[in-house]
């Protein structure tokens, strides 16, 4: 969890960060194991929720979009980085590229066999019909 997540959560229920997801869950009439994936950044709450949390507490959408949306991102980022400290997207898309090369430059290969062997069919229906 974020600082920022975490201030939220104890501003919202005087300074008791374990209660704090009861309080949201109450407030929206949601279930607790959803407050508990927004504020472990496993998932994000709804346009919808994220309206109500601003009013109920006093704060706007964007303040309350910020705080999950950057403990989401924080947690996501966490996950997707490899023994290296390398983001896996990023080899992902390494391998991505190298299989885009890897089918032009057949695509490329064939295309050359195709013309080759257009031109010896016209050549062949040439002479067929001389």
């Amino acid at each position: 969890m974020n600082e920022q997540l975490e201030k939220f959560l104890k501003e919202i229920n005087r300074g008791r960060l374990y209660k704090a997801q009861k309080v949201i869950a109450e407030a929206l009439e949601i279930s607790e194991v959803a407050v508990s994936k927004w504020c472990s950044g496993k998932n994000i709450p709804s346009e919808n929720n994220i309206e109500k949390i601003a009013k109920k507490f006093n704060k706007s959408k964007e303040e309350i979009e910020n705080i999950f949306l950057s403990n989401f991102d924080n947690k996501n980022n966490h996950e997707n980085k490899n023994k290296n400290g390398k983001n896996i997207k990023d080899e992902e898309i390494k391998l991505l590229k190298e299989k885009i090369k890897f089918l032009e430059e057949q695509l490329i290969f064939y295309k050359k066999i195709l013309t080759k062997e257009k031109k010896s069919n016209i050549i062949s229906l040439s002479q067929t019909s001389k």
